[in-house]
């Protein structure tokens, strides 16, 4: 007997058995079908994450590093990043859309113009939402945060903590001098935008705004020299600076790591009803003998000069002997017109006669001591007994006329 099964006649005239034909006609219409639920809608595709660009910009110095100055050693230490790190908030209601911590940042900031200044981009994951609603950010960018006397700040940092983070007594100030760069500290930076607005196109938005980090704090360098004596007058008598104060009520007590909004010059950041401090000395060499010049006026600051050439013409000096370093600081910002009092003695060696002077200095204007400046005290005798004192603020951008302080902001 014959085994029974139905059959079909095919396009070819073969018999085919049903079944395969069902099964085939099952397979058709599963691969027509555009949808895995059947319901004929395109299949989902993976879309990019959104991200959001930061771009960040941060002066270097303008001074040409030099390896071998000794006491002017570490102008390359004072614009290394060691650690950079970002946050994006909400500026409606302070959410956080994003951060990022990057633990080589040199790797990605662009080195332009010998050193004179560092760019970055940074794209930042933020989520689907966000691109599309693209609220305007809160942008704070924190470089070598890790500093002695300051809090810890990391992802979970909120805006109103790094609105209100303080560098107080023990970070930059007249307790413990802070006298030379840490090498694995660097000095503190920081950058801050408000409301910035969202350019671009999904999956990539960006911050329209650049974010200019600046260094936290400010420097200032006591310079000295002397005229050298003629051959009959050699060993007659000695020069000695003794002593270097700062007056009372210069420096504040406290003042805000980040500023109030966008970085411009000589803005700051103080606490309202803050204290300053009480009369400070500096620095107490005593016996430190002050190097000599046949003229030592070449170093006074003079207008033709740009802010890079002073630099250059005073680590130039100390380099061939002609000028003493008395101790270089960083010190927070401050709102007031810094100034002091150098004390010096002259001995008459044939005598044996000791005259204790003093010479005072001050800078030009208050708010010449805001954050990412640098303030040169250059004092020298010139064939007087008298300390000659200039107080040298430099922009290495345009001269004021008229004006004997000038101003630097990149150092």
């Amino acid at each position: 007997m014959m085994k029974s099964e139905r059959m079909i006649i095919g396009m070819t005239g073969k018999m085919i058995p049903l079944m395969v034909l069902s099964v085939l006609a099952l397979l058709l219409c599963l691969s027509c079908g555009s949808g895995s639920d059947g319901s004929g809608d395109e299949p989902d595709v993976p879309k990019e994450q959104p991200k959001l660009q930061i771009n960040i910009y941060t002066p270097g110095h303008p001074v040409v590093t030099r390896a071998d100055v000794g006491d002017v050693e570490g102008e390359k230490a004072e614009m290394t990043i060691h650690k950079l790190q970002i946050w994006v908030f909400e500026h409606s209601n302070g959410e956080k859309v994003a951060y990022l911590e990057d633990t080589n940042p040199m790797a990605q900031l662009r080195d332009t113009t010998g050193g004179a200044f560092l760019r970055g981009t940074y794209q930042l994951i933020v989520s689907n939402k966000f691109a599309e609603d693209r609220p305007a950010v809160d942008v704070f960018v924190l470089a070598n945060g890790n500093q002695t006397g300051l809090q810890t700040f990391g992802e979970n940092t909120t805006r109103n903590v790094l609105q209100g983070a303080l560098m107080e007594e023990g970070c930059y100030g007249l307790t413990t001098f802070q006298t030379s760069v840490s090498e694995t500290q660097g000095l503190p930076l920081s950058g801050r935008l408000n409301a910035a607005e969202l350019g671009g196109v999904a999956p990539v938005l960006y911050v329209k705004n650049t974010v200019t980090v600046v260094r936290s704090v400010s420097k200032i360098r006591f310079i000295f020299s002397r005229n050298k004596p003629d051959a009959e007058d050699e060993g007659k008598d000695d020069l000695h600076i003794t002593k270097i104060d700062l007056d009372a009520d210069m420096l504040p007590n406290s003042a805000y790591l980040f500023l109030s909004g966008q970085y411009t010059p000589r803005v700051y950041h103080l606490p309202d009803g803050i204290a300053y401090n009480s009369l400070k000395t500096l620095a107490e060499p005593v016996s430190m003998t002050i190097n000599q010049c046949a003229t030592p006026a070449k170093y006074a600051f003079v207008s033709s000069l740009t802010g890079q050439e002073y630099e250059n013409l005073i680590n130039s000096g100390i380099t061939q002997n002609e000028l003493t370093q008395v101790g270089r600081f960083y010190f927070r910002e401050s709102d007031r017109q810094m100034r002091g009092t150098i004390y010096y003695r002259i001995e008459d060696k044939t005598t044996n006669h000791v005259d204790d002077r003093k010479a005072t200095f001050k800078m030009n204007s208050a708010g010449d001591f805001s954050r990412n400046h640098t303030w040169i005290v250059y004092g020298y005798f010139a064939g007087s007994d008298n300390l000659q004192i200039t107080s040298v603020k430099i922009t290495p951008w345009e001269e004021v006329p008229g004006d004997n302080s000038h101003e630097v902001y990149n150092w």
